[in-house]
């Protein structure tokens, strides 16, 4: 995504991931609000304007002009996966990008060596579950 909503959204991720958020909620006309632990915060001083939203869902294809939603997944400028979904809602286009920090990124724990060696699996399904915002 370039140009202006480029720009803006790179803006908004980087303020993002300076504060460690997990989670971006966009909204049309609105402060983009960031998931950090188990409370959203305001991240003040930037409103999300319709025309930025509505270019973004239309580079997500035709698909997304007709259903009104779209699912999509880029790596941002740090290593840091980006998945995005975007829909039209009756308040208008609403977007959340959740962001994946490399494993190396997070702070250390007794888990670590386990998630280390699940990284390395080459193939395989694996299973995780836990309370809404574990992680």
């Amino acid at each position: 995504v370039q140009n202006d909503l480029g720009r803006q959204l790179n803006g908004i991720i980087e303020k993002a991931v300076s504060r460690k958020a997990s989670d971006i909620h966009l909204q049309e006309g609105r402060d983009p609000l960031f998931r950090c632990g188990d409370l959203l915060e305001d991240a003040g001083g930037v409103t999300v304007e319709a025309s930025l939203l509505q270019t973004w869902l239309d580079t997500l294809g035709p698909k997304a002009e007709e259903t009104g939603f779209a699912s999509a997944a880029y790596t941002w400028d740090r290593g840091i996966r980006c998945r995005v979904h975007i829909s039209r809602e009756l308040a208008g286009i609403h977007a959340v990008i959740r962001l994946l920090y490399p494993l190396a990124d997070l702070p250390p724990d007794e888990d670590q060596p386990f998630l280390n060696d699940l990284g390395r699996l080459k193939d395989g399904l694996i299973l995780l579950c836990g309370p809404t915002g574990s992680g």
